[in-house]
């Protein structure tokens, strides 16, 4: 169950490098990258079939304590042109390869760094072309999210993961029931502890699930 950084977080990024209009983004390229890399952490990776197709990332994985065909890809494969898994694998979505993207990432220099200028709309579209490999849980996105089920099943969307893609994640769904490490959770965010006491959440759970996730709080340390 990995966590995928919520949209609202994401637009307070967005907002800081936004110009005048709202319409236009001038990040820093690594910056950007930093995004997508979070937003990949959560999609599988199919680890024995990546270390057969890639035998270099399999050689360096041996030699790399800690690291794994997870983060491998993640921090690295994606942008080298890797996939996670093989065509159809788990019945998941393949992702739009990084060099697809990348021609929509006007990169200029600028002041010592790359700097990135694309329109806020194109953004999101590669946000969406991500998102949309991440595992669902169906039947508890359709239960927890009925009017999703309603525009799935009217044809609105092709499926949970079509939906969420397209609004789920913009709407603030999760795409699963999470676990939250109720020790840590507590300890690091004094207004859940403030909450519990005023009756506005029931447990740590309860409000990261209905509050925190929104809030930009996380379930488990990073």
């Amino acid at each position: 169950m990995s966590y995928i950084p919520p949209y609202t977080v994401l637009c307070k990024w967005m907002s800081g490098y936004a110009s005048a209009d709202n319409t236009c983004l001038t990040p820093p390229y690594d910056d950007v990258l930093d995004v997508l890399k979070a937003l990949l952490v959560p999609i599988p990776v199919d680890g024995d079939w990546y270390k057969s197709e890639y035998p270099a990332v399999a050689e360096y994985l041996r030699h790399a304590p800690g690291e794994t065909p997870n983060s491998h890809f993640s921090k690295h494969g994606y942008f080298e042109g890797r996939k996670p898994f093989a065509a159809g694998w788990q019945g998941l979505t393949e992702l739009v390869p990084f060099s697809r993207l990348k021609t929509r990432l006007r990169v200029t220099p600028g002041h010592g760094r790359l700097r990135v200028c694309i329109e806020r709309s194109d953004f999101l579209e590669i946000i969406k072309s991500l998102l949309v490999a991440a595992p669902i849980d169906v039947a508890w996105y359709r239960a927890t999210y009925p009017a999703a089920a309603k525009s799935i099943d009217d044809g609105t969307f092709s499926s949970a993961a079509d939906h969420y893609a397209q609004a789920g994640y913009f709407d603030g769904h999760l795409t699963q029931e999470m676990r939250v490490d109720t020790e840590w959770y507590l300890s690091r965010y004094e207004h859940v502890r403030t909450g519990l006491k005023r009756g506005h959440a029931k447990s740590a759970h309860d409000h990261f699930m209905r509050l925190g996730y929104q809030e930009g709080c996380r379930p488990t340390p990073p």
